[in-house]
């Protein structure tokens, strides 16, 4: 509670200079590298910019005459969120025009002295924000630096917050004061950052709003800085360079005539895609690698099927340096390709993604050593370490929700900061989050994968401030009543901690849920039954009795969370509110699903305790063969009303989920709830 209490203060005291028109101290960037972090920083001594006063603003916004289009966007989206936060709207001029007093630069123009941004250093996406005189700087990388600086301008100085592609936080002041800043210069750790969740699979400028350059299957819009170019697809291209179905077993990497195909595939995915600068040579989604006797042999002698796949990744990679020296050549290091090799290594244009689809997602990679379940028998962490000590461009491919049951609160909120933060420690320089990308909604996305793009950014952030960053999004994304959803997030932790999860387990093993009582002969009927309601057993609604016997308890995540949620909405003050906590809650019906399928399969025990119940009541009503005759009716009637009752309960859970355009798995949206097996459970109604 005590933490609780402190992350609703310093959210609070987050927002507070927003009330006067100021922002927070100037020197305070998001911090970088765990050494920066211990670097104080010195105090502001130039007088605070008034860039805005009563609505009224004497600055304009500059960029360069031949502004990079990303950059023209950067003065643009600038100039709109100004003008909605204090009323004036700045004019936008060119670098060519005479230079004013006051001037907000945005990008690279002939304001800047000479050598005052290290653009070298800065690369493609690092971004500087600076004071000098009179004038504010928003500088950066040309290619996404500069409009990350906007962003991050409008974000930490101005108070702005960019949650989700639909619900943004934009303060009114119609007076803008800030200090003066000496140089707040951030530079990504991950070269490639790729939130893969929904929203950020389909709007480039949210992608852009949260500093995410990565997207393996389409292209970020050039106008939000575009990023990594592919020539062909990302990833399992093994198929299809040959033609071949999609994921056919892994071909003969020991053939030559198989090298000659693919490369010359290779070649023509590259001209067909001028300006891509990686191509994926990588296996197929599964793990049926070739064991002819040449294929054995390099797999021994390299100690892993790595080897092999190194060995013909190598030379096609050597075949595109020579024509594209600017191409990097992709390929995964998955299921048995994941264990390091020995006595071989990438070439320098090769680019290795290791995927951690086997592992547990509940606890740290490098901690989680009672229940990983790599077949190696080594944590992920160490394969980590091993790949990053022979491979100068690793990637990392990781999975942060579950796979089978996207509508189940995924447990994994305490890990994803420590996992990042080993990743960078470690050489990696691309992050993929695989989340639910290819639909909305699955319980936290929205709040997860705003975290994970703050993650990404700075992995080297305290768990203390990505709490308060947790806080903040709640409070403002679901109303007063955020704090019984932070309560929530704080039992799913709770509930699930002694437990490993993978990306596919039910909500049985991932939570703690009670297990069944044993069956017993109750000491008495229920309320209100009598001899009468057996022999009229069709017309009596016999399911709230199943209830009546109970034979599994509710687990606490299912009880805490339906009463945490009807708080939650009890508080809501707006319908945005009300919808956001609606679609929240779909996660709770999930599990009061599976909860129920336990539940209902307790008919027949619960017939065979009335009927015993009823004989010692009523001694003699009815003998021997009438009551196992009414026995055997009863429990076939009572099934059959269990078995409707489920079915109408996920029902409703399937339209709600219908509406809301959610997929309750991985690529399974729901059209059409009539062709739904609506008896199974939610992750196999089809």
């Amino acid at each position: 509670m005590l933490k609780k209490i402190l992350c609703v203060l310093l959210a609070m005291l987050m927002l507070l200079p927003l009330a006067t028109g100021c922002t927070p101290p100037s020197d305070m960037p998001p911090d970088q590298t765990p050494d920066e972090k211990e670097e104080a920083q010195p105090a502001p001594t130039a007088p605070a910019l008034t860039l805005a006063k009563d609505g009224v603003s004497e600055y304009v916004i500059v960029r360069g005459k031949d502004a990079y289009i990303s950059e023209v966007t950067a003065a643009t989206e600038l100039q709109k969120y100004f003008k909605q936060i204090c009323g004036a709207e700045l004019p936008i001029v060119t670098d060519d025009t005479a230079p004013a007093e006051k001037e907000i630069v945005v990008g690279k123009t002939n304001r800047e002295n000479d050598g005052e941004f290290d653009r070298d250093k800065l690369g493609e996406d690092g971004l500087v924000i600076k004071t000098r005189d009179e004038k504010l700087f928003l500088v950066g990388g040309e290619q996404r630096g500069t409009l990350y600086a906007v962003y991050e301008f409008l974000e930490s100085y101005l108070g702005c917050r960019f949650y989700t592609s639909s619900f943004e936080k934009i303060p009114q002041s119609a007076t803008i004061i800030i200090n003066s800043i000496k140089k707040n210069e951030q530079i990504p750790v991950f070269t490639i950052r790729n939130t893969f969740w929904y929203d950020y699979t389909v709007n480039s400028a949210f992608s852009a709003k949260r500093k995410c350059n990565g997207r393996k299957f389409t292209p970020l819009d050039e106008e939000y800085g575009g990023s990594a170019r592919w020539a062909g697809s990302a990833g399992h291209t093994f198929s299809n360079l040959l033609g071949q179905p999609t994921n056919s077993p892994q071909p003969c990497l020991t053939n030559e005539d198989i090298f000659e195909q693919m490369l010359d595939a290779v070649f023509q995915r590259l001209e067909e895609n001028p300006g891509a600068t990686l191509i994926s040579v990588s296996q197929n989604d599964n793990n049926q690698y070739c064991r002819c006797k040449n294929c054995a042999a390099l797999e021994k002698e390299h100690g892993s099927y790595a080897g092999v796949v190194l060995n013909f990744v190598n030379r096609i990679a050597e075949e595109v340096a020579a024509y594209y020296p600017g191409v990097m050549v992709h390929t995964f290091a998955y299921f048995e390709t994941s264990y390091v090799p020995t006595g071989i290594e990438p070439a320098d244009n090769v680019m290795v993604e290791l995927c951690s689809i086997q592992e547990c997602f509940r606890h740290p990679l490098e901690d989680c050593e009672d229940c990983h379940t790599n077949p190696s028998g080594k944590l992920f962490s160490d394969l980590i370490v091993g790949w990053s000590e022979i491979c100068d461009t690793l990637a990392i491919w990781d999975y942060t929700t579950n796979f089978m049951h996207y509508s189940l609160s995924h447990p994994n909120f305490e890990v994803l900061l420590d996992n990042a933060a080993f990743f960078a420690d470690h050489n990696v320089k691309y992050i993929f989050e695989q989340g639910t990308h290819c639909g909305p909604g699955a319980e936290f996305d929205e709040l997860r994968g705003y975290l994970i793009s703050k993650i990404l950014w700075d992995p080297y952030m305290s768990y203390s401030e990505l709490d308060a960053l947790m806080v903040e999004f709640i409070n403002d994304y679901y109303g007063p009543g955020g704090e019984y959803i932070y309560e929530y997030i704080q039992v799913m932790q709770d509930e699930s901690a002694a437990n490993c999860v993978g990306i596919y387990d039910s909500p049985y093993t991932v939570y703690e849920w009670p297990s069944v009582r044993d069956y017993r002969v109750a000491t008495a009927l229920p309320d209100g039954i009598i001899p009468d309601d057996l022999r009229d057993y069709e017309s009596v609604d016999w399911v709230p009795y199943i209830n009546w016997y109970r034979g599994y308890d509710e687990p606490t995540i299912l009880s805490e969370g339906e009463r945490l949620f009807a708080l939650a909405m009890e508080k809501a003050e707006t319908e945005e509110q009300k919808a956001h906590l609606d679609l929240a809650y779909i996660q709770i019906m999930y599990l009061r699903s599976f909860y129920l399928s336990r539940q209902m399969q307790q008919a027949e025990p619960m017939v065979k305790s009335m009927m015993q119940a009823l004989s010692k009541e009523y001694p003699g009503e009815f003998t021997t063969t009438e009551q196992n005759k009414l026995q055997a009716a009863l429990i076939k009637e009572v099934k059959q009303q269990a078995s409707e009752y489920y079915a109408s309960y996920n029902l409703t859970l399937a339209e709600a989920a219908m509406n809301a355009g959610i997929r309750l798995r991985e690529f399974q949206a729901i059209t059409d709830t009539s062709r739904l097996k609506l008896t199974n459970l939610p992750n196999d109604w089809y």
